[in-house]
């Protein structure tokens, strides 16, 4: 049996995740909205969209590739965790959710043009990382970096 067959007692498993029997209706709403808005969004700008990672440890995730326009760099891969589920949730507006979403991505692929950032590892790398994105999330929108390290 694999481990998205299985039974929870009180929970369901959701994509890899558990969800509480009582939340599994309004978060497969939710969890569904956003996949079905990711979808759409990314193959508008990517030649190759997929959704896969059913059964799998990591759970369910939508990747896209191949942009059609040069704005659209690298790629795209997102999970369908609870986590993402409730950012976007948290975007009345969903463009901007977007937005956010293709900035990250574009700044990850930015990032790692620079060959040392390869060599950099543990603390190092995170505090690096850290100081890079919300210097560049500060320029783009005009605001603090919301997502501070835990």
């Amino acid at each position: 049996m694999r481990e998205y067959e299985q039974v929870y007692e009180g929970a369901k498993n959701i994509g890899g995740w558990l969800i509480p029997d009582e939340e599994v209706e309004e978060y497969t709403a939710k969890r569904q909205a956003l996949i079905d808005y990711l979808y759409s969004e990314l193959k508008q700008r990517y030649t190759n969209v997929y959704i896969g990672g059913k059964g799998s440890e990591d759970g369910d995730y939508i990747s896209a590739s191949e942009g059609k326009k040069a704005r659209d760099m690298g790629s795209v891969f997102v999970h369908f965790d609870p986590v993402e589920v409730d950012k976007f949730c948290g975007f009345e507006d969903k463009k901007e959710y977007l937005k956010e979403l293709l900035f990250f991505n574009q700044k990850e692929y930015d990032y790692y043009q620079d060959d040392q950032k390869l060599d950099l590892e543990g603390q190092d790398a995170l505090d690096d990382w850290q100081a890079f994105i919300s210097k560049e999330y500060e320029l783009e929108f005009k605001k603090e970096y919301p997502y501070p390290r835990l």
